[in-house]
């Protein structure tokens, strides 16, 4: 949903609909990658500081969110804009 559905939600604008589809592939990836990050980071802050951090299903759920949250807000001023 997040890369997919997202992209091709921009297509709306009349001009720049595939452009807007390949920056929300650009974004959605590297906001999910930001995502794992802060969210191990997080962790091992309140966790004690461990040297790895774990790529599991729980960290790849909160890196699709963290990404859901940022492609609406970019939606949003898209929109606007």
């Amino acid at each position: 949903m997040i890369l997919i559905g997202f992209g091709f939600l921009m297509t709306y604008l009349k001009t720049h609909s595939w452009t807007s589809v390949g920056l929300n592939y650009f974004v959605a990836s590297w906001a999910i990658q930001v995502g794992i990050l802060f969210y191990g980071f997080r962790g091992a802050v309140f966790n004690g500081f461990n040297k790895k951090i774990s790529l599991d299903l729980a960290s790849l759920v909160f890196g699709d969110l963290g990404a859901a949250a940022v492609l609406i807000s970019f939606g949003a001023v898209i929109r606007k804009i």
